[in-house]
């Protein structure tokens, strides 16, 4: 797995790198402000993007919209001053695949990791459903829908109504991971259609000269 750190404060660059380094993680490069994480998952084409929420010229979220429109195979792990439930919203609504504060622990960030080697959902039921019901409720104010399947619609269903994935496997008879993979499939329709937002402003850009 190789990983891209985007952080503007050097101890903490150097903290990450160290850390990968000893687990025997590659570091695929540095960034220092949102604008040059998107121009170095450009040209480095890194697996995962550690991303600060904060950072001048070009914050993580703007960065991480920018990277999911251009790259969305690179999953982005963004890192938040604190587990607050806004930040990560925003965060995941910006296309992270998950969060971490930034007093995670090394055991913390390792689980993150090899979780998302196996493409597994990292956020939580509440921060899923207040997604998913802020995109659905757009769309059906404007007379759009997404194309869901019928199971996708039951499990939708019953987490925007504050189920959590361990009773929306006992109401639906499957597993729980199958419920995450469900959600994921959601998750992944709605950044869809969101990134395609910001086709037309990177495709009238000097980005795709970057």
């Amino acid at each position: 797995m190789r990983i891209l750190i985007a952080a503007d404060q050097l101890l903490f660059q150097e903290g990450l790198i160290n850390l990968l380094h000893a687990h025997g993680y590659e570091v695929a490069g540095v960034a220092e402000n949102g604008m040059d994480a998107f121009k170095r998952t450009k040209h480095l084409r890194p697996d995962v993007v550690l991303m600060d929420i904060f950072m001048p010229q070009c914050d993580g979220l703007e960065s991480a919209m920018l990277i999911n429109a251009n790259f969305p195979e690179v999953k982005i792990i963004m890192l938040t001053p604190s587990e607050n439930e806004d930040q990560i919203f925003n965060a995941i609504k910006a296309g992270a695949c998950a969060c971490l504060g930034k007093d995670f622990t090394s055991c913390e960030l390792f689980e993150f990791l090899q979780t998302l080697s196996k493409d597994e959902l990292t956020i939580s039921p509440e921060v899923a459903r207040r997604i998913l019901q802020e995109e659905f409720l757009k769309k059906t104010e404007a007379g759009d829908i997404y194309e869901l399947n019928c199971r996708q619609q039951k499990v939708l269903n019953l987490v925007s109504q504050g189920y959590c994935y361990r009773n929306v496997a006992a109401q639906l008879g499957i597993t729980e991971g199958t419920v995450k993979h469900h959600i994921k499939s959601i998750l992944d329709k709605v950044h869809g259609q969101n990134r395609m937002q910001l086709v037309h402003y990177i495709a009238n850009s000097n980005l795709n000269d970057i």
